[in-house]
């Protein structure tokens, strides 16, 4: 019996909405943490965003358990080299990392696409596949990276176009939304 993989949706943010990534290097550190582990746990990465204050990640696994245990090791490593680099103490996360549970198969390709979109939307880009802490590029087909679900992609899109076209038509939305916006009364 092939076993169930649920996905969650994995985040948190700085201490008062602080920075957790300082530097390139931290970035590079905590993703090294995420390749060097995630097989020999049986988790599935289907998208990532790292950003200055916060991070997201959608990964499938059969047992919450083993995400919690694994994510423990992650940020309990990830903190303790950030204050040594950066000579601090204390917390950089606000809390406990937080997990949704995605219980519903057509929600998970449009929490795919706003992790992905994280970095445009704040305005770190203009596009979000120039967006290098992300696994975006992977998703158009501009990257050939290790955290990337070949088979959950399969399973929405048949090719890299047609999820950027599925990445742009939200974005041109969007547009429409701040465009007309001065015209909408429950403004």
């Amino acid at each position: 019996m092939k076993d169930l993989i649920t996905y969650y949706h994995l985040y948190n943010r700085g201490c008062n909405r602080e920075k957790i990534f300082f530097k390139e290097k931290h970035y590079l550190f905590f993703l090294s943490k995420i390749k060097s582990t995630y097989q020999e746990k049986h988790i599935r990465i289907a998208a990532y965003c790292l950003m200055p204050n916060h991070y997201h990640l959608l990964v499938g696994c059969d047992e919450y358990r083993k995400i919690a245990d694994w994510m423990k090791n992650i940020l309990n490593g990830f903190v303790q080299a950030i204050n040594k680099d950066m000579n601090r103490k204390g917390t950089l996360f606000e809390s406990h990392m937080k997990h949704i549970a995605i219980n519903e198969e057509g929600y998970l390709i449009h929490l795919v696409r706003y992790i992905h979109l994280n970095p445009a939307i704040t305005g770190l880009c203009a596009q979000p596949e120039q967006w290098q802490y992300s696994n975006c590029q992977e998703w158009l087909g501009l990257r050939s990276g290790t955290l990337f679900d070949r088979d959950f992609f399969n399973t929405y899109f048949e090719t890299h176009l047609q999820y950027k076209e599925f990445l742009e038509a939200y974005q041109d939305y969007k547009e429409q939304q701040k465009s007309i916006r001065k015209y909408l009364f429950y403004e």
